[in-house]
């Protein structure tokens, strides 16, 4: 397993549901290990669309394209900072054939 490298944690709130204007509603933040990485990149959305992400992460779990997502422990309340995920990509193991997530931001 890679449980080892996850070294980082970040912050992951799921959506819960929705209000009666359809805005998506959301849980308490919850720690989720991972192995962040800041950084520019070039990558393709779940729409098709070239863009840059500004930083990412692998994780043992999926981190929905829906969910907020903060990066640093001292912003974790302050909806402001969070951010979205703008793709995510799964590879399993060569060794266990467990999956781990790439999340972009």
């Amino acid at each position: 397993m890679f449980q080892h490298l996850l070294t980082d944690t970040i912050y992951v709130s799921y959506a819960t549901g929705r209000t009666a204007y359809g805005d998506l509603t959301y849980g308490d933040y919850v720690e989720v290990k991972a192995a962040l990485e800041r950084g520019f990149s070039k990558i393709v959305d779940t729409d098709g669309n070239e863009t840059t992400s500004t930083a990412s992460c692998a994780t043992a779990i999926e981190i929905p394209l829906n969910a907020r997502v903060i990066l640093n422990a001292a912003d974790v309340g302050d909806n402001t900072k969070a951010r979205q995920p703008i793709a995510v990509t799964s590879c399993p193991s060569r060794i266990s054939g467990v999956f781990y997530y790439e999340t972009f931001f």
